[in-house]
Order: C-alpha cells, then structure tokens, then sequence
C-alpha cells in the first residue's frame, strides 16, 4: 500500500541536497537538506530543524533513542545553528520551558557579601585589563606603552589549560578551565594569592568591577567573589533547574554561562542555556554586581513553547536564532 506525505515545510527553501543520504525510522523519515528534517509517517507532519546539522558524508545517526549530530563546517545559519558533536534526545513532558514571568532563580549570599576589604581592593588604575579582551567592547587594545625591549619577569605553571588573563592593581587573575578554578596572582612576582573552585568549567576569566571578580561556570552559576581575598560574596542560578548533560568527558548544566560576564553602566550581563532553540532557549540577566538583585530577566526561544517547533523558514542563507557566547554591547 503506498501512502503520500506532505513536505512542504521541508522543501521550500531552494537548496541542493546535503553530501548524506536520506535516513529513515520506523516513525520519521528524515531529509538532508538545510538542516535535520523529519516527516513523521503516520501524521505527515513536518519539522524543519534548520539549527542542527551534521558534518559532510557522516549523516544523521539514530542510535540509543538519540539523535547523533557530527562536527560540520557550513557558513548558513551560522549565528543560529548548533556546532560540535552532540546527542540529542526527543523532548520530554518535564522539560524546563522559559516563560516569562516565570519566578525569578535562587540567590546565595556568601560571607563576603555586601562588603569591601579596603580601598586598595578598588582596582581602578589606569593599566588594568578588567575584562576579557580589556574592555566591554572586546576591543582587544589598550592605550598603554608596551616597549620593544622584553625580557621574562617570572613564570608560573598553573594547570594544563588556561584562560586569558585579565589584570587589575596589584593582581593577576586567570582560570584554569577544567579544574574549574579561578586563581589570582601577585602581579609582579606570579606568586600565588588565592584559588576559588566552581561547580563546573570556567572557560574565560573573570571580570573585575569595584574589588569584585565576577565569572560564570557552565554549572549554570555566576560567581562574584571579593576581589582582595577570594571569598564569596554571592552566586546567582542562571539556570532554570538543576539538570546535568555530559560535555568533554565532564558533567555541567544543561544552561552553561561562559565565564567572562559584561560589565557595563552599572549592570552585570550574562546569559545561560547553549541555543535559542534546545531547552527552552537562553536566558539573559542583568544584575546588580554588588547584590546580585535581578535588573534585567528576558527569555530568548525561537520555538514553539508548547511544541518545540521553529516556525517554517524560508531563506537559504540566514534564519533567527542565538547560541551563547561571551556578552557585548549590543548595537
């Protein structure tokens, strides 16, 4: 018996066919066109998928209830479409939804909070690299001398893989990635001040603010601690719900926030989750540095709430769409 399928969601974006075949379940057929698109056999019903596709001659391998996606190298989509190799499941009824209105996440004051050691603490001299790539622009330059006469001042061997470093008065900060620490030196000499350990991977160095060293962790987390001495002043839950996923042979959340947060008029920046797409979308805070009160709170999901769907594109090239990364002023 031979029965006829609508794909009119799938094949209305003009586009050669992918370098994979076509695959097939007992429940979906699936194309290989712009993204990972499924026709489901017994409703017809369609699912574009444009913000996951996998590399070139691998294909979509389903295994295990799961969704295997290869690393890939396209240019389309590029500002929404997800990147690496990742597994992903079907959604489940206890899925976590952004919404908004939804109530506000758990704030943990530490013993530091709400205080200052001394002025020195400040940090605001006219040297410093506060930020990643120096200031919230990420301009990566400063206005400094740098002479053409170097020689080494002193080294320190802090872990295997490390971040940038970012510098402030007296002191050197930087993280050492997958022992989830941030650790602050002595600027001149390297000598070891303190080390505070995270929940999970800092992937870039904190950014200082007024005595303050602030950091997210793909635990979902962001951290201010006091700069002068490292104790905690506060942590604030980014992430909606406490639920782990296994990223490079480590556990984290499922809404991890990149390490470097924007500081800017006052207001700390940062966003949790990985895609506008997977798991409700990303979230995007603006808080108080110095008490972690929530300013700003918006969710960013470029689905269906209830369904998961993204709404039919139609351009080959460019489609809405957000994958986290490190904070900047936007235009």
């Amino acid at each position: 018996m031979l029965k006829e399928l609508p794909t009119r969601d799938l094949f209305n974006v003009g586009h050669h066919h992918r370098c994979y075949r076509n695959k097939s379940t007992e429940r979906f057929f699936t194309a290989s066109r712009r993204g990972v698109e499924f026709v489901d056999l017994v409703s017809g019903e369609n699912w574009q998928n444009h913000w996951v596709r996998t590399g070139c001659l691998l294909g979509n391998v389903f295994c295990n209830g799961l969704l295997y996606v290869a690393p890939h190298s396209c240019g389309c989509y590029i500002e929404a479409k997800l990147t690496g190799f990742n597994a992903l499941a079907p959604r489940q009824d206890t899925a976590v939804t952004l919404l908004p209105g939804q109530e506000a996440p758990a704030l943990e004051k530490g013993p530091a909070y709400g205080s200052l050691s001394t002025l020195n603490s400040q940090l605001t001299t006219s040297s410093d690299w506060p930020t990643y790539r120096h200031d919230p622009l990420r301009s990566g330059a400063t206005e400094e001398r740098v002479g053409t006469a170097l020689q080494l001042r002193w080294s320190s061997r802090r872990g295997q893989r490390l971040s940038s470093t970012v510098i402030a008065g007296d002191k050197l900060f930087v993280a050492e990635v997958d022992t989830h620490t941030v650790q602050a030196l002595e600027r001149s000499t390297g000598k070891p001040l303190w080390s505070f350990t995270a929940g999970a991977r800092v992937d870039s160095p904190p950014t200082l603010h007024q005595g303050l060293a602030i950091f997210g962790s793909a635990d979902g987390h962001v951290y201010c601690l006091r700069a002068s001495d490292g104790v905690l002043a506060w942590r604030f839950q980014a992430a909606p719900a406490e639920r782990r996923v296994f990223s490079y042979e480590q556990l984290e959340s499922a809404w991890p926030v990149p390490g470097s947060v924007l500081v800017q008029d006052g207001k700390c920046w940062f966003a949790a989750g990985r895609s506008s797409y997977l798991d409700g979308g990303i979230c995007v805070f603006a808080l108080d540095p110095f008490t972690g009160k929530v300013i700003h709170r918006q969710t960013v999901f470029h689905a269906d709430p209830r369904t998961g769907k993204m709404t039919p594109e139609t351009s080959a090239n460019t489609m809405p769409g957000l994958l986290n990364d490190i904070r900047a002023p936007m235009a």
